[in-house]
């Protein structure tokens, strides 16, 4: 049980708004282009999400995508897929 708490202790660090949240649900689908990105929130909200290593940008493909760290979310992701189609 700690080890859960402690889990998403450091996810809510890393994930601080609901833009993030937005951003990192649409990338968990698969890659986005900036511009589908952009319609979701800030560059700023992107470049954070950046910073904290959980996206990255594929230059050859020109698309962004989760990182290994962003892919460890991806149970978040699921229960938050979970509440959002119930």
């Amino acid at each position: 049980m700690e080890t859960r708490i402690s889990g998403m202790q450091r996810t809510q660090r890393m994930v601080t708004s609901p833009t993030q949240w937005r951003l990192l649900l649409r990338l968990a689908v698969g890659p986005a282009t900036s511009g589908q990105l952009r319609l979701l929130g800030s560059w700023r909200e992107l470049w954070r999400l950046w910073h904290r290593h959980l996206i990255m940008f594929h230059v050859k493909q020109w698309r962004w995508g989760l990182t290994a760290e962003g892919e460890s979310l991806r149970p978040v992701f699921r229960a938050i897929q979970a509440c959002i189609t119930e």
